[in-house]
This record gives C-alpha cells, structure tokens and sequence, in this order.
C-alpha cells in the first residue's frame, strides 16, 4: 500500500518514472493488484 500511494504522489506531482518505479514495486510484491496493472493509470 505504502508503494501504491507513494506512487500516486509522484504522479501528481509530475514526476512520473518515480511512479512507475512504484507501480512496478506494487506489482512484484503483489502481481494481482489490479489498479497497479491498468495501463495508464499514473500517465499523463
């Protein structure tokens, strides 16, 4: 969870490979978190 939410603050705060660098963290440590994998979720 703490990845998730970092994740989307690096999203809204434009800096978006921190973000994806989350997502990719929230997807190793949980391959089924859907939010995580939906395709352009944190991409302008």
């Amino acid at each position: 969870m703490a990845y998730h939410n970092r994740g989307r603050s690096y999203d809204k705060l434009g800096q978006h490979q921190r973000a994806i660098e989350d997502y990719d963290k929230v997807i190793e440590l949980d391959p089924n978190d859907a939010e995580a994998q939906r395709p352009g979720f944190f991409l302008p």
